[in-house]
């Protein structure tokens, strides 16, 4: 039932995915633990070094690419196929999603935790890791006990998201938790509605309001995480089926296959056949 759904990597087959082709890119968002060594990844022209301890998260509107690793090197990457496995969990990953996506929108790319839970996090991870690779449809407390591992490490990680947003004014608490909210509404609505004012409204809250905590929070745009949202949909669409641009078009609620087109050339600067195209070249983990 999991396996597929909840994906995990150690370094061995992370190196392997990375050093097959010279970019790789998560289908949905991942963090990466490191356990031991370190491993230098180049990101927009950007090379950043992640040691020991340090929880790295990366993002599927970005592509990576291996630049050095050290001999001796442990690793665990962490994601789950979003939309099939919130009918498999009792906990609500979009808030999960929501708390990775507040950090990369922020910058914030890694951080490091004590070392005493970061020993015990891992241990969560490589036990969950053990279990999918001998899953079995027979037992429903199995499936109980997959469901209670996973969501106690989603539970951890994101105790250690919200924890690390900073809030440096008196109000930013009230703008954290509107940013958290809009990015919880948009992974629901982001189909049937594109535009500001149907998530101010949902909140109770002016446009302006809106624009300005996300601002605050994140340093970007909303709508910008609006855009974000469908042109990574369309992504998935293009690279993990066989769909025609028209079906994906109408799936995404554009009026036609041309309003389709024009938006995902905007936020990625190709038209979604040569994307698909070109996208075998890549490496998704």
């Amino acid at each position: 039932m999991f396996q597929g759904y909840i994906k995990i990597l150690n370094e061995i087959s992370f190196l392997e995915k990375a050093k097959t082709k010279k970019v790789i890119s998560p289908l949905w968002y991942t963090a990466m633990f490191i356990e031991e060594g370190w491993v230098k990844l180049e990101t927009e022209g950007v090379i950043e070094l992640y040691d020991k301890n340090t929880i790295m998260l990366a993002s599927p509107y970005k592509n990576y690419r291996l630049q050095d690793h050290s001999k001796v090197l442990k690793l665990h990457t962490l994601s789950h196929v979003n939309k099939p496995i919130l009918d498999n969990i009792d906990y609500d990953l979009r808030k999960f999603d929501v708390y990775q996506i507040t950090q990369l929108w922020a910058g914030k790319v890694s951080f490091k935790i004590e070392e005493e839970d970061f020993i015990e996090l891992l241990k969560l991870v490589a036990f969950l890791e053990n279990q999918l690779k001998k899953e079995t449809d027979n037992s429903i407390f199995f499936s109980y006990f997959i469901k209670s591992l996973f969501t106690s490490i989603v539970y951890f990680l994101n105790d250690c998201f919200d924890k690390s947003i900073a809030i440096d004014k008196d109000n930013s608490l009230r703008k954290k938790e509107i940013t958290l909210s809009f990015f919880e509404l948009v992974l629901e609505h982001y189909k049937q509605h594109k535009n500001l004012s149907f998530y101010a409204d949902k909140l109770n809250i002016s446009i302006k309001y809106l624009s300005i905590s996300v601002k605050e929070i994140t340093y970007k745009p909303a709508s910008s995480f609006i855009a974000l949202t469908v042109t990574n949909e369309a992504k998935r669409l293009l690279l993990e089926t066989n769909y025609s641009i028209s079906y994906i078009a109408e799936e995404l609620n554009f009026s036609d296959q041309y309003s389709f087109g024009k938006f995902f050339k905007k936020h990625t600067n190709f038209s979604p056949l040569t994307y698909r195209k070109k996208s075998l070249s890549i490496n998704f983990f």
